[in-house]
């Protein structure tokens, strides 16, 4: 099968496309920046250009593929599926898109802008006349690396909720057995990694291990980090202050056992996936 992947260059499109390579599947890259893409997958990969919030290239992207993966993460999210949906059903021919959700994604979460997005998402999916899988993964180990800066490592508040973390790679394997399995298709799955800890042990194992000059985690209270990007006009980080709220509020949500029964149970823990990385 022919799969066009969109946002094949982010941190969970890349091992989507990278575990659809490593099944076989002929896959396509779908990228704003055609120059990155080749970097990440190599100058002889079958790259297309296309802006999904714009509109331009997406027909040419989705031309003879049969399959469509939608790892999109933008504000604009739900309306950029629905244009690449709608580009699909004018090309025609697709036996199955796959959907990158969140296990948080529930209509009791509406009130978040983010969540609003993804429900329209999965919505358009759902509507495409596609025979669709939707996945839906909680926090992924390659975002611990986004809390270290300039050697010092911090969180945005306390959240005392334990997440399942899950391996990209694994991830990504999932999504590739997803487009083998008949099975799988018009059907939502939650994605859980094997051992439920704290954003705070887990930045902490991570650095003992990738980044052991850092002994302490740092967390500075939220009311000074909301003053500060007031003060500084920072929006990225009012985004992540809200963003933070938002998981400390809902925690993890879902029941991974129909995935683990039908795909395998992702396996990668911290340790293993942080040795990894050296």
């Amino acid at each position: 099968m022919k799969i066009t992947v969109f946002g094949g260059t982010g941190l969970v499109g890349g091992a989507v496309a990278d575990a659809l390579m490593a099944a076989e599947h002929d896959v396509r890259i779908v990228s704003r920046d055609g120059e990155r893409a080749r970097r990440r997958f190599g100058p002889s990969a079958d790259v297309a250009e296309a802006d999904a919030e714009e509109g331009p290239g997406l027909e040419e992207a989705v031309q003879g593929c049969q399959g469509i993966v939608l790892s999109i993460s933008s504000p604009r999210e739900g309306a950029s599926i629905g244009r690449i949906l709608e580009a699909a059903g004018s090309v025609g021919g697709f036996e199955q898109v796959l959907l990158v959700s969140g296990c948080t994604v529930t209509e009791e979460n509406r009130w978040f802008p983010m969540i609003r997005e993804k429900l329209e998402a999965e919505a358009h999916v759902r509507e495409s006349g596609i025979p669709w899988t939707i996945l839906a993964p909680g926090w992924f180990f390659e975002t611990l690396q986004r809390f270290v800066r300039n050697g010092r490592a911090t969180l945005i508040g306390s959240d005392p909720n334990r997440y399942h973390f899950v391996a990209a790679a694994d991830f990504g394997q999932i999504a590739a057995r997803a487009f083998d399995l008949p099975e799988g298709r018009n059907r939502r799955f939650v994605v859980h990694g094997p051992e439920g800890i704290t954003l705070k042990e887990a930045l902490t194992r991570y650095c003992r291990l990738r980044h052991p000059e850092i002994t302490k985690v740092g967390q500075p209270p939220t009311w000074f980090l909301r003053l500060m990007a007031r003060l500084t006009r920072k929006e990225m980080l009012g985004y992540a202050l809200d963003l933070m709220g938002y998981f400390k509020k809902v925690g993890e949500l879902g029941d991974p056992s129909e995935t683990n029964a039908l795909f395998g149970a992702p396996s990668t823990t911290l340790e293993v996936w942080a040795r990894g990385k050296e």
